[in-house]
């Protein structure tokens, strides 16, 4: 079996992604996005309430919103029963009412590290797909530009004073 006999085979599979891919995307069932929405406290950051993470914009908010949550620490787990603000490395023993409640602070923070970092990868893939978005755009607005002036400047080229002139790649060799 030669590589001639699956050019068809190529050519429909090719054919069938070219339509049906933005047909399914546009046209196709649409499904509920049932996934993480930002916080009450995004407003603070200049994102409503209740949006999906959908783009940069909310996952950031949403990242600073963990983030003002796991620095402020509440007053009733600290000795001094003040609020206040402390990292990872600043968590002492003797600030804390009990170790017990050291622990959960700990793993509290821990926990909003993990989801921060996670909303970070988020943004760096919002920005990549933003820029592959861009990239394709470029690329197709190029081509335009190539069929649009390179080939009438070749149609062009080759005319004499309305006779074609003939290249030498255009010459018959038989």
């Amino acid at each position: 079996m030669g590589a001639r006999e699956n050019v068809p085979l190529g050519w429909c599979s090719g054919l069938r992604t070219g339509v049906l891919g933005p047909w399914r995307l546009f046209c196709g069932p649409r499904a509920e996005y049932k996934g993480h929405m930002t916080a009450r406290d995004a407003e603070k950051f200049g994102v409503p309430a209740g949006l999906p993470i959908l783009d940069a914009t909310t996952a950031q908010a949403e990242a600073d919103v963990i983030e003002m949550h796991t620095v402020n620490i509440k007053g009733e787990v600290l000795a001094s029963g003040e609020p206040t603000t402390l990292h990872y490395s600043e968590m002492q023993n003797d600030l804390f009412v009990g170790p017990e409640d050291r622990a959960k602070v700990r793993t509290s923070y821990l926990n909003g590290l993990t989801l921060r970092n996670a909303l970070s990868l988020a943004i760096m893939g919002f920005g990549i797909a933003d820029l592959a978005i861009g990239t394709g755009v470029l690329i197709m607005l190029l081509g335009v530009a190539t069929i649009g002036i390179g080939v009438p400047a070749i149609y062009w080229a080759t005319q004499v004073k309305g006779k074609r002139k003939v290249l030498p790649w255009m010459q018959s060799t038989a």
